[in-house]
């Protein structure tokens, strides 16, 4: 402890000229039994001590008379460095009670005296006790003194725990080995006593003071967890050593890490791949061995390779890559090479693909039928989000409900849309429509066609509109934020009274269609601004659907890209794989444009792809600048929900209030019955 911590800082000076009234006035004040006296420069000169001031007043001196001659001149002064043992020793060997602190200047900057000493060394031990006491009590075993007549003197938080969990014939085994320490100052006993509830260590040490035996203290340590980490580590090494054993059989090359990605295990076929002796490969870090591999995605992202082709050492090998995980931990990663046999493997892969093709052959015969190009089975991947939207999709397809699928550009809408339609029992045609691409005037009779001569330019006969196409199937709204309020409405009225006329015809058309809508755009924000009906979209939501952008499921494309490159193939490029460290860089970025962007990336490999084979070089630079902002997903909060019922609210009063407050008017306007009216009017209090 130093002396700043303690000495007096708010003290007078005084100087050659101060008077004995004046001096007499400022020690009234000070909280000191001697002043610093300093001259012009602020520099100590001396003090005056209490005692000289009263000595000055007993001569009497009259008050205005200068304390000159009363100023003590050698004076024992202390540095604002010095430590509170430093200022002790010197006060004690000077015989003084007090004395002026100066910095590197000479000047006064405090007072200390033998209180402030005594006050800095009640702090200290106030301070060692706490921190003992604080030791004391977070000490991982349970301790506790006894005296003589084994009544606790003290114990920790431990102690006290140990005994509430203890029963009483248990405290009293404890006690039949510590109670001999209370008739006689013994030798330390530590001893292991094992109870029916656990296992402890007992020790026991003589509590003494001033040489004289007053008690004992007590140490007991918990050593169940230690005899069953004890168990654990040599079942462990069994595992271990069984773990070798497979590992030495294994045909390929098996490389195991720690979290660090330093090798801890390697087989004979690693140590043959590589051309070296097992110790040489133990404990480097696998990515200086393998430094065309994603270590770090596999580490960071948790992602997983299962086979995908690399070159190592001169040769083409299949990779396999997978995390160690447990309990959310990534503890290691496994890298398997298969180097040998590929020939043969190849064989078995042609014949894979072979029956692929077959598979392939009738599910383009159902989808003809259908209508469609794709089943549930062209979304490649298998990750939570993916799976959990294609159970959805499959859900929904046994029922007429109408869907609205939800994504970002690029996600595979249009997939999930046509899978549905596949799955379902509907079985007329799959109609889409692109409600971006149709101009606004000609929207009306695309939907719902038109009868001979029902506008100028009409077909001899007529047309059948896009409902009617679509009987007993399946109509896929594409873009369905991007269509005009008009139709909106026409097309809310369709899905209520499930009919439509044609444009100049009074003929109604019972509608037998499934519905199913998409867009990539913020509804809810549309609503809030007045661009898209909310009435409309509440009977399209019955069924939403999210499609997770690509961002979301990383570990699914290896699996995309396979589909991808089989497709282009189909196409006629001649693609025979993607290596590792090309799948590595897709894996890495993160496709605001989503699968049609990799699409894009990859037919534009497959053109300058070499022997066949897409490699890192063949693609482009994914550079920060290439990745734009993408419109975040969509979440339906409270706060979303609040601005809709204002919304709501907004609208059926300024259509009472455009009607007179005419409710039949004005649920004419809305297209909604007097008694939803008037339920929205008490819930909003209008």
């Amino acid at each position: 402890m130093f002396i700043r911590e303690f000495m007096v800082e708010d003290f007078p000076f005084l100087t050659r000229e101060t008077t004995l009234q004046q001096a007499i006035h400022l020690f009234l004040e000070a909280p000191a039994n001697m002043l610093p006296v300093v001259n012009e420069a602020q520099e100590l000169i001396g003090i005056l001590t209490r005692n000289r001031l009263l000595r000055a007043i007993n001569e009497q001196l009259p008050l205005s008379h200068h304390i000159e001659a009363f100023v003590k001149r050698d004076v024992v002064y202390l540095e604002d460095d010095a430590t509170i043992e430093e200022a002790k020793e010197a006060l004690m060997n000077n015989n003084v009670g007090h004395a002026p602190i100066l910095n590197a200047a000479y000047q006064p900057i405090g007072l200390l005296s033998t209180a402030q000493i005594l006050t800095a060394y009640d702090h200290l031990y106030e301070r060692l006790e706490n921190q003992w006491r604080l030791v004391i009590e977070h000490l991982p075993f349970a301790l506790a003194t006894f005296d003589l007549n084994k009544t606790i003197l003290s114990q920790n938080k431990n102690a006290k725990k140990l005994y509430k969990e203890l029963s009483e014939a248990e405290r009293e085994a404890i006690f039949s080995i510590t109670d001999n320490m209370l008739r006689e100052e013994l030798a330390p006993i530590r001893q292991k006593l094992t109870l029916p509830s656990r296992t402890l260590l007992v020790q026991c040490f003589p509590l003494k003071r001033r040489e004289q035996h007053i008690g004992m203290v007590i140490v007991v340590e918990d050593w169940t967890n230690l005899e069953t980490l004890t168990n654990e580590l040599k079942l462990s090494k069994e595992w271990q050593a069984k773990l070798q054993s497979i590992m030495a059989l294994a045909y390929d090359a098996l490389i195991l890490t720690d979290e660090q990605g330093r090798i801890t295990m390697v087989n004979n076929g690693s140590c043959e791949l590589f051309h070296t002796e097992q110790q040489r490969l133990l404990e480097q870090p696998i990515r200086s061995l393998l430094p065309d591999l994603d270590f770090a995605g596999v580490f960071d992202k948790g992602l997983h390779y299962v086979n995908t082709p690399a070159t190592i050492q001169g040769m083409q090998c299949l990779v396999t890559l997978m995390p160690l995980d447990t309990q959310q931990q990534t503890l290691g990663i496994i890298c398997k090479i298969t180097y040998r046999g590929l020939k043969q493997l190849q064989s078995a892969l042609k014949r894979v693909n072979d029956l692929e093709k077959q598979v392939t052959k009738y599910e383009s015969e159902i989808q003809s039928i259908k209508g469609t190009k794709y089943s549930f089975a062209s979304i490649a991947g298998t990750s939570d989000v993916i799976t959990q939207a294609i159970q959805e999709a499959q859900a929904v397809a046994k029922s007429r409900s109408t869907v609205l699928l939800r994504g970002e550009s690029g996600t595979g809408k249009e997939l999930f849309a046509h899978g549905i339609h596949v799955a379902s029992a509907q079985t007329g045609h799959f109609v889409e429509v692109n409600c971006a691409a149709i101009p606004k005037e000609l929207m009306e009779s695309e939907f719902f066609g038109y009868e001979d001569g029902a506008f100028t330019g009409a077909k001899r006969g007529g047309q059948k509109g896009k409902f009617e196409i679509a009987q007993n199937g399946t109509l896929f709204l594409d873009e369905i934020g991007d269509m005009s309020l008009d139709l909106q409405a026409k097309l809310l009225r369709v899905l209520q009274e499930k009919e439509f006329s044609p444009v100049g015809s009074a003929k109604k058309v019972m509608l037998q269609t499934k519905i199913i809508a998409a867009t990539n755009r913020n509804l809810e924000q549309m609503i809030a601004e007045g661009t898209f009906r909310q009435d409309l979209y509440y009977r399209l939501n019955i069924m939403q659907i999210q499609i997770p952008p690509l961002r979301d499921r990383l570990d699914d494309i290896p699996a995309i890209v396979e589909t991808i490159l089989k497709g282009l193939a189909a196409d006629g490029f001649y693609v025979q794989g993607i290596m590792q460290n090309a799948l590595s860089a897709l894996m890495q970025y993160t496709w605001p444009g989503n699968v049609r962007e990799l699409h894009n990336v990859l037919e534009r490999a497959a053109n300058l792809a070499v022997d066949g084979w897409i490699t890192r070089e063949t693609l482009p630079l994914f550079s920060s600048e290439q990745i734009t902002v993408v419109q975040p997903r969509i979440t339906h909060d409270k706060s979303m929900a609040s601005i809709l019922a204002d919304k709501e609210r907004q609208l059926i009063v300024e259509a009472l209030a455009r009607n007179g407050g005419n409710k039949s008017k004005t649920c004419k306007e809305l297209g909604y019955s007097r008694t939803w009216l008037y339920n929205k009017m008490n819930e909003y209090q209008i």
